[in-house]
């Protein structure tokens, strides 16, 4: 992480507390694995100054698993590749209700990425999930 960008951002967040809360921050699951002490470091400043941070893709390294425990996260996003045909895959649903225990009993949310179909999201909704992104939900749009 460029230490001069985090620098300014704590200093804006701090002057900005108002603001600070209403920040997510998402980083994806492969940045916490190449600069697991960054990720650390960043996670700290945001939640110390208010605003959160979300791993993306999560899942698709098993080696993050080792970091939940320590990482002040607020959300998680489970990768696609086990949202896809969740609602036929003992071995995703497996996965996906095992993340979500974790992840709760870690204090974060836990939101699916590729939800397609009702079928999809029934299946999530019945593990557990907190929230989904997906076509079926939403198709991306825009602001103005």
């Amino acid at each position: 992480m460029d230490v001069a960008f985090v620098s300014w951002l704590d200093k804006f967040l701090k002057q900005q507390p108002k603001f600070a809360r209403q920040l997510i921050f998402e980083v994806p699951e492969q940045t916490l694995v190449v600069a697991t002490e960054a990720v650390k470091q960043f996670a700290a400043m945001l939640r110390q100054r208010g605003a959160e941070l979300s791993l993306d893709h999560f899942g698709a390294r098993a080696s993050a698993f080792s970091c939940l425990q320590s990482l002040p996260l607020s959300i998680l996003k489970i990768d696609r590749c086990f949202t896809e045909g969740i609602e036929n895959s003992a071995e995703n649903q497996f996965f996906v209700k095992s993340l979500i225990q974790v992840a709760h009993s870690c204090d974060a949310k836990i939101l699916a990425e590729g939800v397609e179909s009702e079928a999809q999201w029934q299946a999530l909704l019945s593990l557990g999930v907190d929230g989904g992104q997906g076509y079926f939900l939403g198709r991306p749009r825009e602001e103005l």
